[in-house]
């Protein structure tokens, strides 16, 4: 995986819900790749938002103040091309591993 995705995936992790941070993680890429017009795999379940603004809205600059840091710093991330949506994409697919892993355990909520 990406170092720097890796990076932020671990500090945005919250050790005491495995469950949130993987859906907050996973969404986050989900949103990146949809705002920059990437394809997002159809087993992740994505729907498109009616409308683009509150994805975008989520990445303005008080995105911190909002909790979402992450799509805003992935996003960056990818137009400074320091990562490829291919590299969002494989991020994105262990994430969904790992929702599917925690589901059959019963830790989803």
């Amino acid at each position: 995986m990406n170092t720097i995705i890796r990076a932020d995936l671990r500090a945005n992790w919250d050790n005491g819900d495995a469950w949130a941070s993987t859906m907050s993680a996973w969404f986050s890429i989900a949103d990146v790749l949809y705002v920059t017009g990437e394809d997002i795999p159809n087993d992740w379940g994505y729907r498109q938002p009616a409308t683009t603004d509150h994805v975008i809205a989520n990445m303005c600059n008080d995105a911190a103040e909002n909790g979402e840091w992450l799509a805003t710093d992935l996003r960056e991330a990818y137009y400074t091309r320091l990562v490829t949506a291919d590299d969002l994409r494989h991020a994105g697919n262990i994430l969904k591993r790992l929702s599917d892993i925690l589901e059959a355990n019963d830790r989803s909520y």
